[in-house]
């Protein structure tokens, strides 16, 4: 097997497939007759969940999943490892053969995971050229998820790019210095959500909310809809009704549990949760200074 053909070839699927986005994935949720084929499929993957080692610049670490094709009982040769290792500056004569085939593996899966993490920034490059495209629309909200993709872009930007903005604040005091510190540390798992789409659509709609309040200077609604978002609750612009995705009670949790605030389900979630809280209010306070 030659794990570079592999790797190019995923690379390629990787691309189509982002191509297609949430459109693929509905049909394949409708199609249930193609669940008996999808465990052939995973009986000829490999999962690795290690966190990639490329940042951006709002201090995001991308961590995805990656499954990697292989044929068995078709492996490469030695020297053929050694040769490849080789070309990756990667080397080591004292390692065994199995390590080495370890060591090939794994940078094979760290180069796909980063191809495919630049072909995400790729997606979000044209949202910074042009800031007009951050911009959410009720329209997006109302049909959350048919524009899940769109969504999903443009919340991970306007948060980037709020952080930005607090980090080019020249005035910081060491303790806002710190609040800065922990918040782009709290929202590294909300951006992981949001670029690899793990996100529930109730969450995204929530959200999108905020940012459109946000976006229109309106924080006392964006405040209020967090309020909803922390303890669990769908929150929707005013006067929108939720006809984008299956309609729910007004206590309906977009966790799945009923009894527990998003707060309070776990560190990682809480958080995130903290961290979007502290983006509202820096920007409620660089438009009242601007005021």
């Amino acid at each position: 097997m030659d794990f570079s053909n592999i790797l190019s070839k995923e690379i390629s699927k990787r691309k189509k497939s982002s191509r297609e986005g949430s459109n693929k994935k509905a049909k394949h949720r409708r199609n249930e007759g193609g669940k008996g084929q999808d465990d052939k499929d995973k009986q000829e993957v490999i999962e690795d969940s290690r966190k990639d080692t490329v940042r951006d610049s709002s201090g995001d670490l991308p961590n995805d999943e990656f499954v990697l094709a292989t044929t068995k009982g078709n492996e490469l040769s030695e020297a053929e490892i050694d040769k490849k290792l080789k070309q990756y500056n990667e080397y080591d004569s004292e390692m065994t053969s199995k390590d080495k085939s370890k060591k090939l593996q794994y940078l094979l899966q760290l180069e796909l995971r980063n191809e495919k993490y630049k072909d995400w920034l790729d997606k979000e490059e044209p949202l910074y050229q042009d800031p007009s495209k951050q911009i959410i629309t009720l329209d997006s909200i109302i049909e959350a998820e048919q524009h899940r993709p769109q969504l999903r872009i443009q919340t991970r930007v306007f948060l980037k790019e709020i952080i930005r903005e607090w980090e080019a604040q020249r005035d910081k005091t060491d303790e806002d210095a710190s609040l800065l510190k922990k918040t782009k540390k709290g929202i590294v798992n909300l951006l992981y959500k949001l670029r690899s789409g793990k996100i529930p659509t109730e969450a995204l709609v929530s959200l999108s909310t905020i940012i459109y309040y946000l976006q229109s200077n309106q924080f006392n609604k964006a405040n209020e809809s967090y309020m909803k978002l922390s303890i669990g609750n769908v929150c929707w612009p005013i006067g929108v009704v939720n006809v984008g995705i299956h309609a729910r009670s007004s206590s309906s949790r977009i966790t799945g549990s009923k009894n527990v605030s998003n707060i309070m389900m776990n560190e990682s979630t809480r958080k995130w949760i903290i961290s979007v809280k502290r983006l509202i209010n820096f920007k409620e306070r660089m438009y009242s200074k601007r005021g």
